[in-house]
C-alpha cells in the first residue's frame, strides 16, 4: 500500500483596525470543525468563510484570511462579522484559525477536509453552443449530428436579468415587448471506459423551465408541461428552486465510449418574466446512497414512492420472493404506484 501526506495548511484571518476600545477578537464561525467537502475531480470548489470579530471599534475592519502565510481572501466587517469565499480549493486537510494580528491567530483551531468524490464531466468552465433570439431550432436541434456551425458559443451561468450571468442572451421581442419563451444550448464532451461510471448526476440551475438530453434521448423535465414543446412554449407552472443546483440521477447506461452530447432547452414562465438562468454540471461515480422506497396509507390504498431526483429508475413487482420473474410497473406518474389495499400481497424493489 502507498500512502500519500498531505501537508496541514495553517489558515487564519487577520484583522486590521484602528480600534483603541480594548484588544481585538476574530474566531472562524464557518466553516465548522470536522467539515468535509467533497469536490469531483475536474470540477472547481469554493468554500464560504466567516469570521466574527469582537471589539471591533468604531472604525472600519478589514478581515484578511491567509492559507499558509499567503492572503487568499478579504473582506470587511458589518456588525461584527465578515464573510467572504475562498475560490478554487485544492484537495487536502486545512486547520484554519482566526486572529487580530499578522503572526497571532486567537481562536481554537478548526480541522476542515477537501476529498475527492466523483468525477467531473461536464464542469463550470464547460463551453456550450447557444440559440436565442427567438429562433426555432427545428425538431432535430437535440440529436447528435444536429447542425450547430452557427450557433454562438459561451460559459455559463447563461441568461439574463440576475447579474450573475457569464453569457448573456437575447431576450427582448421588440415586436410585442415582451420576453422570448424558449433558450437552447449543446454541450459536447468526450468519455473514456464509460461502463466504469456506477452513477450519474446532473446538477441543473435552470430558470424556469428544463428539459434535458443525452445523446439524443430525452433525460428529464423540470417544471414543464408534459406533452410536446416547442419554441413558443411556456414553462410552468410553477418558478420555484431559480437559482439553486438541484440533482437529477441518471442512468450511467446513457453514456458511450467517445463523444456525447447533452442538449438542454429553458423555458420562462411568461412572457413578463424579466429573466432566465442556465448551468449544468454532469458528475460520475459520486458515493451517494441508493434511492430507497417508501410505502404508505392513503385511504384504502397503498403508494409505493421513491425521490423524484432519481431518474432512470423503474419500479418492479413480483408476488414471490425468490425468483427472477419481476414486473415492470407503467404509470403516468414515474416516481409513485397506487394499489389497492385489498389486493393480494406483492414486493417491490427499484431497478435500473
Amino acid at each position: 500500500m502507498v500512502l500519500r501526506t498531505v501537508p496541514l495548511l495553517a489558515f487564519f484571518a487577520v484583522a486590521q483596525t484602528s480600534t483603541v476600545f480594548g484588544q481585538m477578537l476574530a474566531s472562524i464561525v464557518s466553516p465548522t470543525n470536522g467539515t468535509h467537502f467533497q469536490k469531483a475531480v475536474g470540477m472547481e470548489l469554493n468554500i464560504p468563510l466567516q469570521a466574527q470579530v469582537i471589539n471591533p471599534g468604531p472604525g472600519a475592519t478589514t478581515v484578511y484570511f491567509y492559507a499558509n502565510g499567503s492572503i487568499v481572501a478579504s473582506a470587511g466587517s458589518q456588525g461584527g462579522y465578515s464573510s467572504t469565499l475562498w475560490s478554487n480549493v485544492a484537495f487536502g486537510a486545512y486547520t484554519l484559525l482566526a486572529g487580530t494580528g499578522q503572526s497571532s491567530p486567537s481562536s481554537d483551531p478548526v480541522n476542515i477536509y477537501v476529498d475527492p468524490w466523483g468525477v467531473a464531466l461536464v464542469n463550470e468552465n464547460a463551453i456550450w453552443k447557444y440559440l436565442d433570439g427567438g429562433a426555432d431550432p427545428g425538431p432535430h436541434w437535440f440529436l447528435p449530428d444536429a447542425d450547430l456551425s452557427t450557433w454562438p458559443s459561451g460559459l455559463p451561468q447563461f441568461g439574463f436579468g440576475d447579474n450573475d450571468e457569464r453569457t448573456l442572451v437575447n431576450w427582448y421581442n421588440p415586436i410585442d415587448d415582451t420576453v422570448y419563451p424558449a433558450y437552447y444550448f449543446r454541450h459536447a464532451f468526450i468519455v473514456t471506459n464509460a461502463t466504469s461510471y456506477t452513477n450519474l448526476v446532473a446538477r441543473l440551475l435552470r430558470d424556469d423551465g428544463a428539459i434535458v438530453y443525452l445523446n439524443g434521448r430525452e433525460l428529464f423535465r423540470d417544471n414543464m408541461p408534459a406533452g410536446p414543446i416547442n419554441y413558443r412554449t411556456y414553462a410552468g407552472p410553477y418558478g420555484i428552486e431559480e437559482n439553486a443546483f438541484t440533482d437529477h440521477w441518471i442512468d450511467p447506461a446513457g453514456l458511450v465510449d467517445g463523444t456525447n452530447h447533452l442538449a438542454v432547452e429553458i423555458h420562462n414562465l411568461t412572457p413578463q418574466s424579466h429573466d432566465i438562468s442556465f448551468d449544468l454540471r454532469l458528475i460520475a461515480n459520486l458515493p451517494v446512497a441508493l434511492p430507497r422506497v417508501a410505502l404508505f396509507r392513503a385511504g384504502t390504498n397503498v403508494i409505493t414512492a421513491w425521490p423524484q431526483s432519481y431518474l432512470g429508475y423503474h419500479l418492479e413487482t413480483t408476488t414471490t420472493l425468490g425468483t427472477d420473474h419481476w414486473d415492470v410497473i407503467t404509470t403516468p406518474n414515474e416516481f409513485r404506484s397506487t394499489n389497492s389495499i385489498s389486493a393480494p400481497a406483492r414486493f417491490f424493489r427499484l431497478s435500473l
